[in-house]
C-alpha cells in the first residue's frame, strides 16, 4: 500500500535528520577519537575482545589466554564482524558505533512519535542528534550505544504490547530485554520492572492473560541470556553469571579516598594494588589486563568488609554517587574525570550545558503528558540507572540509559511551545494527538504500526 502524503513527510524528514546524524557523529569519529588511548577503561576489553571472537577465540584474555567475561558479550558480538573484515582497527570499531548512533536516532524519533504526533518525533530526533550525551561515547567503542539501541526498542514494544496485549509482542520483549541485559547487567531489571508496571496498570484484559504474558516474556528472555550463563558457568572455576564486572566496581569505589572528602562517590584505585606502578593509568591498565580471575574474589570480600566497615558512612556515599550520576553533586569534577575516558573536555562542556535545560523541559513535558499518555516505562529506565549507581560508582554515561526519555519527554515540551507558537501567529492550533482524541478502550483495540500511529495523529 502506498505510503499517504502525511508518512512520506515523516519518513523524507526523519531520514535527513538522521543522515545530519550520521555526518556529525562520523566527523567526531574522524576528527576527535580517531587515534583513541585504548589502554584505558571500557574501550581497551571492548577492542580486544572483538578482536579475539573474530579469529575464533572466543570470549579469551589476549595476555593470560584464560577466561574473559570483565563485561557482558553483546558490544564484543557487535564489534566482532568489524574486527573480521577490518582487523583491530580504532577506526572502523568508531564509525561502526557511530552508524549505530544513526539508529538510535531515528528509533528515538519514532518514540517521540508514538508518545505524541509527528512533529513531536521529529523534534525528538533532532535533539538526539546534537545531544552530546548521546554522541558523545560512540568513537569510543564503549557499551552505551548498543544499549540506547536496545532500551528503545524495549520501550516501543512495551508501548505496543500495551496496546495489543498480544503474545508475539510479549516474547519480543522479553528478547529485547535479555539482549539489553547481555549488554549492560544492569538492564536485568529492565524487564521485570516493565512487567511489573503493566501487570499493576488499570486498563487492559484481566489479570490471568496478563500474567500468561508476563510468563512468555520472561521465558523468552531466559532463552536468550541462559546461553551465556551456561558458557560462564562451564569455563570459570568460580560461579560468573554475566560479568565479573561488579567485583571490579565494588573494589574500585570501596575506599578513604571515594568514600571521603572531594571524590565522595567516584571510583578510583583502591589498596591492595600491585606496588611500583607509575601512575593511576598503568595501574589501571595493568588491572584490565591481566589481573588474574582468582584475585577478584579477593577484592570482592576486600570491598565488602570495608563497606561493612562504614556502613555509617554508605548511605552518604550512595546518595553523592546517585547524585553525580545525575549532575546534581560536583558535577564540574566529570569535565577532567571524563577526560581520562577519552572523550575531549569540549563535549563534557557541551553535554553538561545541554543536559541541564533539556531535563528541564523533560519535567515539563512529564507534566503535559500525564493523564494524556501512558509515560511510566519512560521512567523505569531513570529508576534503574539511580539503583546501579547506588551499587557501583556514580559516573554521568551511567545515566545513558535515561537519556532517550529526556530527549523524548523534552520533545513532548518543546512541539508543545511550537503549537502555542503556531497557534498564536497563524490563529491555527497544533492538532490532537491520537492519545488525547482516543479513549483508552478505542486505543487498546486498534493496533497500527508505527507509520498509520503517524497518519492517524495527523
Amino acid at each position: 500500500m502506498p505510503l499517504s502524503a502525511s508518512r512520506r513527510r515523516f519518513v523524507f524528514a526523519l531520514i535527513l535528520i538522521a543522515l545530519s546524524g550520521l555526518a556529525l557523529r562520523a566527523s567526531y569519529v574522524v576528527f576527535e577519537t580517531h587515534e583513541p588511548d585504548t589502554e584505558l577503561y571500557d574501550s581497551v576489553y571492548y577492542r580486544l575482545s572483538a578482536v579475539e571472537v573474530a579469529e575464533g577465540n572466543g570470549f579469551r584474555d589476549p595476555d593470560r589466554g584464560g577466561p574473559w567475561a570483565q563485561h557482558p558479550p553483546m558490544t564484543t558480538l557487535f564489534l566482532a564482524p568489524v574486527a573480521w573484515l577490518w582487523g583491530p582497527s580504532d577506526f572502523a570499531m568508531g564509525l561502526a558505533m557511530a552508524a549505530l548512533g544513526t539508529l538510535n536516532v531515528v528509533l528515538i524519533g519514532l518514540l517521540g512519535l508514538r508518545m505524541r504526533s509527528p512533529r513531536c518525533g521529529l523534534i525528538a530526533a533532532a535533539v538526539a542528534v546534537v545531544y552530546p550525551s548521546l554522541w558523545a561515547n560512540d568513537g569510543l567503542v564503549m557499551s552505551e550505544t548498543l544499549t540506547v539501541t536496545w532500551v528503545v526498542l524495549s520501550l516501543l514494544t512495551t508501548f505496543r504490547l500495551l496496546e495489543r496485549w498480544r503474545p508475539a509482542d510479549a516474547v519480543l520483549l522479553g528478547v529485547l530485554c535479555g539482549f539489553a541485559a547481555l549488554t549492560r547487567g544492569e538492564l536485568a531489571l529492565l524487564l521485570p520492572m516493565l512487567i511489573a508496571g503493566s501487570l499493576l496498570q488499570r486498563a487492559g484484559p484481566r489479570r490471568p492473560r496478563r500474567a500468561a504474558l508476563a510468563t512468555f516474556a520472561a521465558l523468552a528472555s531466559l532463552l536468550v541470556v541462559m546461553p551465556w550463563v551456561t558458557y560462564n558457568l562451564v569455563r570459570f572455576p568460580e560461579p560468573v553469571l554475566i560479568s565479573t564486572n561488579l567485583d571490579i566496581a565494588l573494589w574500585s569505589s570501596s575506599c578513604d579516598e571515594v568514600y571521603y572528602g572531594p571524590s565522595t562517590g567516584l571510583g578510583t584505585f583502591c589498596p591492595d594494588f600491585e606496588a611500583g606502578e607509575k601512575n593511576k593509568e598503568e595501574k589501571f591498565r595493568r588491572f584490565l589486563r591481566i589481573t588474574p580471575q582468582q584475585q577478584l574474589r579477593e577484592r570482592r570480600e576486600t570491598a565488602l568488609d570495608y563497606i561493612g566497615e562504614h556502613l555509617d558512612r554508605y548511605p552518604v556515599v550512595v546518595l553523592a554517587r546517585a547524585a553525580r550520576t545525575w549532575s546534581a553533586f560536583r558535577p564540574f569534577d566529570m569535565l577532567e574525570y571524563d577526560v581520562l575516558e577519552g572523550r575531549p573536555r569540549w563535549v563534557n562542556q557541551a553535554s553538561l550545558a545541554f543536559y541541564y535545560p533539556l531535563v528541564g523541559l523533560a519535567i515539563w513535558g512529564l507534566f503535559l503528558a500525564r493523564g494524556r499518555v501512558q509515560v511510566w516505562p519512560l521512567l523505569v529506565p531513570p529508576i534503574i540507572a539511580t539503583l546501579a549507581a547506588f551499587v557501583a560508582l556514580g559516573l554521568p554515561r551511567y545515566r545513558v540509559i535515561a537519556e532517550p526519555g529526556i530527549v523524548v519527554l523534552a520533545a513532548i515540551a518543546l512541539d508543545t511551545l511550537v503549537g502555542r507558537i503556531k497557534e498564536r501567529t497563524t490563529g491555527v492550533g497544533a492538532p490532537q494527538t491520537t492519545s488525547q482524541t482516543e479513549p483508552d478502550s478505542m486505543r487498546a483495540r486498534r493496533s497500527p504500526g508505527l507509520l498509520r500511529s503517524c497518519a492517524a495523529a495527523s
